[in-house]
């Protein structure tokens, strides 16, 4: 059920994207 994420996962794929842009 990939409908209702995590929070915490959430976070942590923006900041692992937002370094891979970095």
């Amino acid at each position: 059920c990939e409908s209702r994420r995590s929070p915490y996962l959430i976070r942590v794929e923006l900041d692992f994207r937002i370094r891979e842009v970095r």
